[in-house]
């Protein structure tokens, strides 16, 4: 099963499940039995994803332990940990802070720009601001565009080329190639799978990278899945 840490932001896919959570209503036709079994199985992997915060804390005190016993030529006492780790939590805390604040911002502003992030991440380039101070920065100074469809993205989520094309000429040029806040244009993504195959061209989007069936921007403007032009061209 291919979980939804591989292809977004871990912090990005707590806070979905999180909302996933908050969100479940038991239906109107559904036993008390199976509307509990489906919500605690719902909170059973938001536990799960927020084991990256541990992880993640752990890693960053194993790398600063290793600095310092590299330029010192010995180990951290016992209060010189402490104080590291208490630093380590604090940056922590503040990527939280900033990836909660990006999340949520102004989708017909901000739109393309969670699209530009979202899919450097996809090809291993992580550039989320780390800071409250550096969404700022980057919302001050991000060249703003009018969001293209009805429904910007929202954490995986994107928009492609709208079918029917009209005069969408932003929606069309994103589907071949994305154009990162850094000016580094991207015409690979990887797969919803996690693969990743350079020569193959995806005909939902139209980028490198990946098959249609794993196509991570397969979404038009209106939430619907994209058909191909070679699905059409069948029917």
């Amino acid at each position: 099963m291919i979980t939804s840490e591989k292809v977004m932001h871990p912090i990005l896919a707590i806070d979905d499940q999180f909302e996933r959570i908050m969100n479940i209503r038991q239906k109107g036709a559904e036993t008390n039995i199976d509307y509990i079994t489906r919500l605690v199985k719902e909170v059973e992997e938001y536990e799960r994803l927020g084991g990256y915060y541990e992880e993640s804390l752990k890693a960053a005190m194993d790398e600063a332990k290793r600095d310092f016993l590299a330029e010192q030529s010995t180990a951290m006492t016992a209060e010189q940990e402490e104080e590291e780790l208490r630093v380590q939590e604090k940056i922590q805390r503040e990527q939280v802070e900033a990836m909660f604040i990006l999340k949520r911002v102004d989708k017909k502003r901000y739109g393309n720009l969670l699209i530009e992030l979202h899919n450097s991440y996809l090809l291993g380039k992580d550039y989320y601001p780390k800071t409250a101070a550096d969404v700022l920065r980057l919302l001050n100074n991000y060249k703003q565009q009018e969001w293209s469809g009805n429904r910007p993205p929202d954490g995986a989520r994107q928009t492609s080329e709208r079918p029917g094309g009209g005069n969408n000429a932003n929606a069309r040029n994103l589907s071949k190639s994305f154009l990162l806040s850094s000016g580094e244009e991207v015409c690979f993504c990887r797969g919803t799978n996690n693969s990743f195959f350079p020569h193959i061209i995806c005909h939902l989007c139209e980028l490198k990278g990946h098959y249609q069936s794993h196509c991570p921007i397969r979404l038009d403007p209106e939430g619907t899945i994209k058909i191909s032009k070679t699905q059409t061209n069948k029917r």
